[in-house]
């Protein structure tokens, strides 16, 4: 595990480092934010893809889920399948960042 770790401490910085940014944006811009965001681009539209602004919120959370469950899953293969284990742990890093910049990309399309 500490090899592990020590191999992929960018990855590990990275995500923590991804997943803080958006968390602090998130709440430097809260006071800012109007009630409701458009967050569902993938509905029609119109009020459909509107959220509350604490919404918002669930991006960098699903990724903190996400790199959680990766985490175990990862300790889990690490072993036996040192390459996947890299594999997903990049992985994580490129949803963690990609969900990064969908946030930005809210944040400053209202701003």
């Amino acid at each position: 595990m500490k090899w592990f770790i020590k191999n992929n401490e960018l990855a590990v910085r990275l995500s923590l480092f991804l997943l803080a940014f958006c968390f602090c944006l998130f709440l430097f811009t809260l006071k800012r934010l109007p009630p409701w965001v458009p967050l569902f681009y993938s509905l029609p539209w119109g009020e459909q893809q509107l959220s509350p602004t604490i919404g918002l919120l669930f991006l960098p959370l699903g990724m903190l889920l996400v790199a959680v469950l990766n985490s175990f899953f990862i300790m889990a293969i690490l072993n036996k399948y040192s390459l996947a284990a890299k594999i997903l742990t990049w992985i994580t890093v490129a949803l963690i960042f990609l969900t990064s910049v969908t946030l930005v990309k809210i944040i400053f399309l209202i701003l």
